[in-house]
């Protein structure tokens, strides 16, 4: 009942100091977000390199760097952290697309990465102004967190696959 939840009441003084430390709190959060998500997309930018071996792989992880920013995102309630992870996705969208593009072997090639992009970026416009407001189910809200986690369990490994790392543990002497 209600005889369980205790109020504290506090002076004037500790509260207003109790906004200034969550406004501070918030600050560094934000500081953190903006370092990790620069990190994750310049990290997956550079990653990508037309033409070697291993391309499909740091495509791959480029793409799925990006729906975890998105998805990260999607779930944060403070509207700057959000925005934080979205322009990040965006900036990695579109610097993956221009690497991609540049180093393209053909003119097909490039046109076909391009159109893709924009594929999904009208899709991800249309999803913005249709997705707002509308009520999902729990049940589908925890699909989608389910697959942000196997998104994020999947970068290890496959960025170890990228790097080499599994070629050099089986060419050990």
């Amino acid at each position: 009942g209600t005889e369980d939840v205790r109020t504290v009441a506090l002076s004037d003084d500790e509260d207003t100091q109790l906004e200034r430390r969550s406004r501070v709190a918030n600050k560094y959060l934000t500081g953190l977000f903006m370092a990790a998500v620069g990190i994750v997309v310049v990290g997956a930018i550079v990653a990508v390199r037309p033409g070697t071996h291993y391309f499909g792989g740091e495509l791959a992880l480029a793409i799925i760097a990006t729906a975890v920013l998105v998805l990260r995102g999607r779930s944060l309630t403070d509207r700057v952290h959000a925005i934080t992870f979205f322009v990040g996705a965006f900036v990695l969208l579109a610097g993956f697309t221009l690497v991609t593009v540049r180093g393209a072997d053909d003119a097909a090639s490039a046109l076909a990465v391009t159109l893709t992009v924009i594929l999904v970026l009208l899709g991800a416009a249309v999803a913005g102004l249709l997705l707002p407001g509308k009520k999902l189910s729990p049940i589908t809200l925890r699909r989608i967190e389910q697959l942000e986690f196997l998104l994020i369990l999947s970068i290890a490994p496959l960025a170890l696959w990228v790097i080499g790392a599994y070629s050099a543990l089986r060419n050990l002497n």
